[in-house]
């Protein structure tokens, strides 16, 4: 019998890749991992940290919370260094999102860049 461990994300890719390593380490199905798509109805989580491990946290403990199985959660996003980290846990919400207005991002992602001093 293996255990079950959700991943807290609806990403297929993910749970493919996350399964085919934890076989590798740990032997063929001594882990069965599901995702979020196997809960009907499951909600959104607000993802209200100020770092990627803080939502992390945040969506591993609702996991845990609505599912009752042990969860792994992550954050992601993109940090850019020419503006001091940003958009950072921001990055889901920012300009880059599919749909958003292609004025936007210039103004709100090239005008710091525009603004800082060359690196050497």
């Amino acid at each position: 019998m293996s255990a079950k461990l959700l991943l807290a994300t609806a990403n297929q890719k993910k749970l493919v890749e996350l399964q085919r390593i934890l076989d590798s380490a740990l032997g063929n199905n001594r882990v069965s991992l599901v995702g979020l798509a196997e809960f009907d109805d499951y909600p959104d989580v607000p993802e209200t940290g100020l770092t990627f491990g803080e939502n992390a946290l945040i969506k591993a403990r609702a996991g845990v919370s609505r599912t009752g199985l042990p969860t792994v959660a992550d954050d992601s996003g993109l940090a850019v260094d020419a503006l001091n980290g940003m958009p950072g846990v921001l990055s889901a919400r920012s300009s880059f999102r599919p749909g958003a207005p292609a004025r936007c991002w210039p103004r709100c992602y090239c005008g710091p860049i525009a603004r800082s001093p060359p690196t050497i």
